[in-house]
Order: C-alpha cells, then sequence, then structure tokens
C-alpha cells in the first residue's frame, strides 16, 4: 500500500483484531483491502476498495507500520458505511476490542459535530445506544436489533446462564422474568452434529425449567422480506400471558409501554 494510505473499514477493524468483523464469505479468499487517500487521490485496482476521506490526527494510528483508523473511528466508519444489519453487528464486533466506551461512541457520533451531514451518520447515531459486546454473532445482532426495535418488547439479556444436567447454557437472547428466550442456530456453528444436541438441550429447558424459546435459523432473519419482530413479540405476549399479573408490564429502552 502507498505510505500515505490509511487503512479503514472492515480491513482496520480485522488488523485490530475484531472478531468475526469482516464480511461474509471473506474467510474464504483474500478479501480487497479498504484504503483511504487524501483528497483527489484514489487507488483503482482489485485488491483494493478505495476512496477519499479525511482524517484528523488522532483518528490515525500506526501498527507495525501500517497506519489504520483508530478504534473508535473504525466503529463510527462502520455504522455509516454499511447497511444497517451489518454495521450494527460490526459495531458490536469494534466494542469486543474497544479502547473507548459507550459515553465516547455516542459523543463522538453526537455531540462532537465531527460528522454531521456525512452520509449515514443518521444510521450511525440511531445504532450506538444500541451496541453490546456480549452478542456472540453477526446473524445474534440482527436478532437483537429486532428486539430492542421492535415496539412492547421487554429489556433485553444477552448469554443468559440457565442450568441444565449437562451444565450451564447460555441463551443468546431473553427476559430472564419472562422465561422467554431466542436462540439463532447457524450451520456455522449449529450444524447436524449438534442439532441434537442443542434441541435436547432447549427441550429440558422448555419442559423442565418453563421457558418458551424461539429458534431462529439464517432464513428467518436474511433477505428483503425478512422480520424476526413479530415473531419475537408473539413468543414475548405468550410468556407474557404465563404469568398474568405477575410479569414484566413496565416499559422498554424506548418508552414503549408493553401492549398486551
Amino acid at each position: 500500500m502507498p505510505e500515505h494510505a490509511i487503512v479503514t473499514d472492515r480491513t482496520a477493524g480485522w488488523v485490530h483484531g475484531a472478531p468475526m468483523i469482516l464480511a461474509p464469505g471473506d474467510h474464504r479468499h483474500v478479501p480487497p483491502v479498504s484504503m483511504h487517500l487524501g483528497p483527489g487521490d484514489r487507488l483503482r485496482n482489485p485488491l483494493t476498495r478505495s476512496g477519499e476521506r479525511t482524517f484528523l490526527p488522532h483518528e490515525v494510528v500506526e501498527i507495525e507500520g501500517v497506519c489504520v483508523t483508530s478504534k473508535l473511528r473504525t466503529s463510527v466508519d462502520l455504522g455509516m458505511g454499511l447497511r444497517q444489519e451489518s454495521a450494527f453487528a460490526a459495531m458490536c464486533s469494534m466494542a469486543k476490542v474497544a479502547d473507548y466506551d459507550k459515553d465516547d461512541l455516542l459523543f463522538e457520533i453526537r455531540e462532537r459535530g465531527r460528522f454531521a451531514g456525512y452520509r449515514g451518520v443518521r444510521q450511525a447515531r440511531w445504532l450506538a445506544p444500541l451496541v453490546r459486546r456480549e452478542y456472540g454473532s453477526a446473524p445474534e445482532c440482527v436478532l437483537g436489533l429486532a428486539w430492542e426495535t421492535w415496539p412492547g418488547m421487554p429489556p433485553l439479556t444477552l448469554q443468559h446462564p440457565v442450568s441444565h444436567p449437562g451444565g450451564t447454557y447460555y441463551l443468546d437472547l431473553s427476559c430472564p422474568e419472562l422465561k422467554y428466550g431466542a436462540e439463532y442456530n447457524g450451520p456455522e456453528w449449529h450444524g447436524e452434529e449438534r442439532s441434537a444436541y442443542d434441541a435436547e438441550r432447549i427441550e429440558w429447558l422448555v419442559e423442565h425449567e418453563d421457558w418458551i424459546i424461539d429458534v431462529f435459523v439464517s432464513d428467518d432473519l436474511y433477505g428483503p422480506s425478512r422480520d424476526p419482530g413479530p415473531r419475537l413479540r408473539e413468543g414475548a405476549e405468550r410468556a407474557r400471558k404465563r404469568f398474568g399479573s405477575l410479569s414484566w408490564k413496565g416499559q422498554n429502552r424506548y418508552g414503549e409501554k408493553w401492549l398486551g
């Protein structure tokens, strides 16, 4: 790369060690390197994704002789530059290696005015308060984003531990007060060799611990007409009705009252 180029976006996140930061399928080949140069200059070759972008001195760090956007700037850029669900998953991935906290992220995007007028800044401002490092995968982030934004959903707990005869099982997404959970079973983590084991654990939690658990797969989350929100809401409603007046009746993080 040219000496004055700066590595950005997903490539910068990969350099910083953020897990699962690359685009789907990029682990199967060497993806183009995202880098930006100064005004009026860009690279045009199949090995790079290049463009023009401006940086302040503190937004660039050097790693083994390579200039890379800082972790905070990388998170902001990903939040602005990717489609909504991918942007959220990438920001949550960066949170796992962050040298900043959520207040820093919110201040950078909302208060400083640094990115006012940038394309995608409204999306990044909306996503930033929802970013959490506890998500285990990009599909879990997609499912969590639907949970957090669908009206009337109860507060979200990530990786809630529950005990069963085989040990401790961590639910991807849940509301422990209602004993409602949502699990993502993807082929990369839950193939045929694990399907029976996963089904046995969930069956035990449902039959012996009175949990209601909805299992989602890739086809439930991705595609132009996919929306897991209604199914999550229906599951939470079923869980609430079991407890009647003893169940949670408050507001979610957006102040929307439970409807039911």
